[in-house]
């Protein structure tokens, strides 16, 4: 027999999440059921506009399977892996093959 999550009896939004400007969560409601268990809305697909300050970026050998290290090259942090798997329509991160051409979304087109 399949469980069903309880009714939604609250919400909320948090006050602090930690770093602001890179955190892609900060504006997502907290939602609370009947048992008292809480959890984060579903976030919607953040748009990132194309610009012509946007960088073409061919993924060389050693960076295949690590988006994360893409993003510091760029970003000098691992943590906007996510805006340039957005951009170029990466489903799964965690597959990256050398050769593939990445477009490099412009950090002010990122940070909101």
């Amino acid at each position: 027999m399949e469980e069903y999550p309880s009714k939604i009896v609250r919400s909320y939004s948090e006050v602090s999440t930690g770093n602001k400007l890179l955190s892609r969560y900060k504006s997502l409601k907290r939602l609370v059921n009947e048992d008292g268990r809480t959890y984060i809305e579903t976030p919607r697909r953040i748009k990132i506009k194309e610009t012509s300050s946007d960088r073409l970026y061919t993924v060389p050998p050693g960076f295949e399977n690590r988006i994360d290290l893409v993003s510091y090259k760029f970003y000098k942090t691992p943590y906007l892996w996510w805006a340039i798997a957005s951009v170029n329509n990466i489903e799964n991160p965690m597959i990256l093959e050398p050769g593939v051409v990445l477009r490099i979304p412009n950090m002010n087109n990122i940070i909101f």
